[in-house]
């Protein structure tokens, strides 16, 4: 075998290996891609159409964990471990979302219109809503929690008239994007029913 011939074989399989080496540099990696949620309102909820001499309340605030301030869905791995989701995330910051849906559905129990969200500044107002959120989020117990506590507040003389504590479940798989925000947002529609049933005991038109 001649030197050239024996140089080309050594360079043979290098230059094979660079080349494979190169293809896949070149195929694009596979990425997964960002999926964006919202909670909705539930708009099955309702009495009918407001009346003129409907109820006026305020919404908010709603206080919530820091750790629920950030985009990323969250799922509570035992009591003392939560795990952001890297790729499913809120279109929207969770308290913010929160608060309009809760004001939405609480208007459709109540049978009103004005309803409005903290703050607002000089309208007048018959009552306050407001708390404290200790849990929203999905579980690998295979359910999804809201847990608060909040309170009725009538404006016109600043009396606390009612403070209560919510503890709701649903069930949700908590490796299902979808099922989490379902879940969530059914949370609100229940938690919603049960601001609005309170207001309507308190004012005396249920």
């Amino acid at each position: 075998m001649t030197r050239g011939a024996r140089h080309s074989k050594r360079i043979a399989p290098l230059m094979a290996a660079m080349f494979l080496a190169g293809c896949s540099l070149l195929s694009a990696p596979e990425v997964t891609p960002t999926r964006y949620f919202v909670l909705t309102s539930d708009r099955s909820l309702g009495i009918g159409t407001p009346e003129q001499d409907s109820i006026s309340l305020g919404l908010g605030p709603f206080t919530m964990p820091s750790y629920l301030g950030r985009p990323q869905m969250v799922t509570r791995k035992d009591p003392n471990q939560i795990v952001f989701s890297q790729y499913n995330r809120w279109a929207e910051p969770v308290d913010e979302g929160f608060q309009r849906v809760v004001a939405e559905n609480v208007g459709r129990v109540v049978g009103t219109n004005e309803i409005v969200l903290f703050p607002w500044y000089q309208i007048p107002l018959e009552y306050q809503v407001k708390g404290e959120v200790l849990r929203f989020e999905a579980n690998d117990d295979g359910e999804v929690v809201l847990e608060a506590i909040w309170t009725i507040v009538r404006l016109a003389d600043k009396r606390y008239l009612t403070t209560r504590h919510t503890d709701l479940h649903r069930d949700a798989d908590p490796s299902d994007p979808d099922e989490i925000a379902v879940g969530l947002s059914g949370l609100v529609s229940d938690f919603g029913r049960q601001i609005g049933d309170a207001v309507l005991e308190i004012d005396g038109r249920r």
